[in-house]
């Protein structure tokens, strides 16, 4: 039934691309299917949206398909095609298990082309970052985006993280990211990213954390970015037990109020007896 819709060009162009989603998520496609989903991706008569399609429920695939990885970075390597469905494409291909190092090449060689529509370049940079990082060259691109006021903001702020999670040297990466969080001139999605990335980094590089509550208990910044700073500590309070309390100083705090109960919230059931024990003191018996 799925595959007649999306076989049926008189359908709307999203309801077909949401029954090659649908067909897709089980990972487990027959041969013949893949086989068309190949021919849909490829196939430049098809609306771009219902490649979009095709191409996602190829990225759910849970075998080895050098056919499919191959058609896919064919997608993501051509300047002419729609970005999205590059962008969508360069994450399936991030997703095939076993994915080859000359694929991982082609996409690295995306993300550090500046001509490059930012849109496949974040694309490229979300495949890369997939599960782990894979190939050697990463790191040092990572750093050279989240330093470059150059880059596309928005780049530069989903960069970040994944330098935090990719960095050998954590007190290199948390001087960057530290800089790019004090910066009050820098756009606000690189500020976020850097934020995002100082939780990840935690304790290994302690300036960071002084930077987020820092930056949490800032009444002058915006509220969107204490509540990030906020959340990123509230992912580190198992590193020091000076977190939930400094967590619990923003309950007065209008601004932030709702999102301090929300993280509270989320340490207390992930946190268990040692959570409790650290909002409300030490456990009886």
């Amino acid at each position: 039934m799925l595959l007649a819709i999306l076989m049926d060009r008189t359908r709307e162009s999203k309801t077909r691309r949401y029954a090659a989603v649908a067909l897709g998520e089980t990972g487990r496609l027959a041969d013949n299917d893949i086989r068309v989903f190949l021919e849909i991706l490829l196939d430049k008569h098809n609306n771009a949206e219902v490649r979009w399609g095709a191409a996602e429920a190829l990225g759910e695939l849970d075998r080895v398909r050098p056919d499919v990885e191959d058609a896919l970075v064919r997608v993501v390597r051509n300047p002419a095609e729609d970005p999205r469905l590059r962008f969508t494409s360069a994450i399936a291909a991030g997703r095939m298990p076993g994915i080859r190092t000359s694929s991982l090449s082609v996409l690295l060689k995306l993300l550090q082309d500046p001509t490059e529509d930012a849109f496949v370049r974040w694309g490229a940079l979300l495949a890369l970052g997939w599960d782990e990082p894979r190939i050697e060259g990463l790191g040092p691109t990572l750093f050279s985006i989240v330093r470059n006021p150059g880059e596309d903001p928005f780049l530069r702020g989903e960069a970040a993280p994944l330098l935090a999670a990719t960095a050998l040297d954590h007190d290199e990466a948390g001087e960057a990211l530290v800089a790019l969080a004090r910066d009050k001139a820098a756009a606000a999605e690189v500020r976020r990213g850097a934020i995002r990335g100082l939780g990840k980094i935690g304790a290994r590089h302690p300036p960071g954390l002084r930077t987020l509550v820092e930056v949490m208990r800032d009444a002058t910044e915006e509220a969107w970015l204490r509540t990030s700073a906020l959340f990123a500590c509230a992912e580190r309070w198992r590193d020091h037990r000076s977190i939930i309390p400094l967590l619990l100083e923003g309950i007065d705090d209008p601004e932030i109020h709702d999102n301090v109960l929300s993280a509270l919230f989320k340490i207390l059931s992930e946190g268990g007896p040692q959570a409790i024990e650290q909002v409300t003191g030490p456990i009886d018996g």
